[in-house]
């Protein structure tokens, strides 16, 4: 009687490359929960290694079922077919057993790396956000001062303008009496001539000046307001978009 178990091929090198990369996995410290920092440097290293187990899975994969269909094809040449079959399937499950247990193993630990990443970027964007929070302090403090000193300017200008203003119209006053003593000394015959027109024309002439100076600074008020706004703005979406520190 022929025996029914057909001769089994060397160990592929995929299946011992995983179980070399099992042994260093186990030999790995277990993760702490709570999620010791990690720089670039480990970061790389364990990627690598999660990487080459991934990889190393995988082939074994395709081993594994390359190695159960040249058994199952072999069977079909011994007596006891089914038996055969059955110890070839029964290979095929515990090795795709371990694999999927490696491929588990592997994401576990690609989690593990991902949340150490996400904890020290957590924490350096703690560590930097009291030096943070100071220059947008000291940016607001700057900012303010120097719409406050703005105001200001703003404020004596346009007492200096009135002063102005109120000084022009004087003399333009004082002028258009003078003006109207001489031609009345030139004339002495005729009508007394009133200095009241020349002055109400002057007044007139100085408040159409002063109402374009006034609608000008209203105008210069508004795009100072509006630039205001808009840096108000962009401050905030700066603050809002502002990524976590790598």
């Amino acid at each position: 009687m022929l025996p029914c178990r057909p001769a089994l091929p060397p160990l592929a090198p995929a299946l011992a490359r995983l179980c070399i990369t099992l042994l260093v996995g186990l030999s790995l410290p277990v993760a702490a929960q709570t999620w010791a920092p990690i720089n670039d440097s480990e970061r790389q290293q364990l990627e690598d290694q999660i990487r080459a187990q991934k990889e190393a899975a995988a082939a074994a994969r395709i081993t594994a079922e390359e190695q159960y269909l040249a058994e199952e094809k072999a069977c079909w040449q011994k007596v006891l077919v089914t038996a055969c079959i059955q110890e070839a399937k029964q290979r095929r499950f515990t090795a795709i057993k371990a694999i999927q247990a490696q491929e588990v193993d592997a994401n576990a630990r690609q989690r593990e790396v991902n949340n150490r990443v996400l904890a020290t970027r957590e924490a350096r964007r703690q560590a930097e956000a009291p030096r943070k929070a100071a220059e947008q302090q000291a940016e607001s403090e700057r900012y303010r001062a120097a719409q406050q000193q703005a105001a200001t300017d703003r404020e004596k200008r346009q007492k200096e303008k009135q002063q102005e203003a109120a000084a022009g119209r004087a003399r333009q006053a004082a002028e258009a009496k003078a003006r109207a003593e001489r031609l009345q000394a030139r004339n002495p015959n005729g009508p007394a001539r009133s200095s009241a027109t020349s002055e109400e024309e002057v007044r007139q002439r100085v408040a159409d000046r002063d109402a374009r100076v006034a609608e000008k600074e209203k105008e210069r008020l508004a795009k100072e307001r509006q630039r205001a706004a808009e840096r108000a703005a962009w401050e905030r979406q700066q603050q809002a978009h502002q990524p976590l520190p790598r």
